[in-house]
């Protein structure tokens, strides 16, 4: 029996399906497990999607994506195909810097858990995140922050954010200078990849922030 179980438990373990995570331009991130994609904001100029969930902060949705099962662009808890999702809302600029006569637009965190794993996407945050969000959003073992220019966080800001996030891994979005940022974070040269695999939650590091730097698959 106890050899019978063993490698009923071993072909649970290989049975695992990875996680790959690939960055399409701005703020645009899939995460696909188990023949099923996760796809976050979208844009129609980046070409054709074929997803079953999709998550958009973006006032616009493309109409053309294949597969779609759900589309989620609205604050609120959810649960499709065992992917459970939180969407907050949030701003694209900080409060502080508020004009009287100017509407600021809204943005939406998401959290996506997938398989244990806690993945935020910020959106396009422009502010600092006051203690009982982060709170709410908790550990977050991969995140997805879109910084740089024509965003709505400089280096500087997004720099800070990603030390109260505190995140196992950092995956930038968006039109910063690589060098800046790894200046700015104290790090030494890392090298772009086509994509980000997880086994499982196991693998990330857990006494260390780990960056990612993903080319931007939109360009090819």
């Amino acid at each position: 029996m106890k050899n019978e179980f063993s490698m009923l438990h071993m072909r649970k373990k290989l049975t695992i399906n990875k996680m790959e995570i690939t960055w399409h331009g701005n703020s645009c991130i899939s995460i696909e497990e188990n023949k099923k994609t996760i796809l976050i904001n979208p844009e129609a100029k980046m070409g054709n999607f074929n997803a079953q969930v999709v998550l958009s902060s973006l006032k616009e949705i493309p109409t053309d994506i294949e597969g779609v099962v759900k589309i989620f662009d609205c604050p609120g808890e959810y649960e499709v195909q065992n992917i459970h999702i939180f969407a907050y809302p949030a701003w694209v600029k900080s409060k502080s810097e508020e004009n009287p006569d100017e509407k600021i637009d809204k943005t939406i965190i998401f959290i996506v858990k997938i398989n244990g794993v806690n993945f935020c996407h910020l959106g396009a945050l422009g502010h600092s995140l006051p203690s009982d969000t982060l709170k709410e959003i908790g550990d977050i073992d991969v995140l997805f922050i879109e910084m740089g220019d024509n965003t709505n966080l400089n280096l500087k800001k997004g720099i800070e954010l990603l030390e109260n996030l505190d995140p196992r891994v950092i995956i930038p979005m968006g039109n910063y200078k690589k060098e800046d940022f790894l200046k700015e974070y104290g790090l030494e040269k890392l090298d772009e990849v086509d994509s980000f695999s997880i086994k499982e939650k196991s693998n990330l590091p857990s006494d260390e922030t780990k960056v990612v730097f993903l080319k931007n698959m939109s360009a090819k």
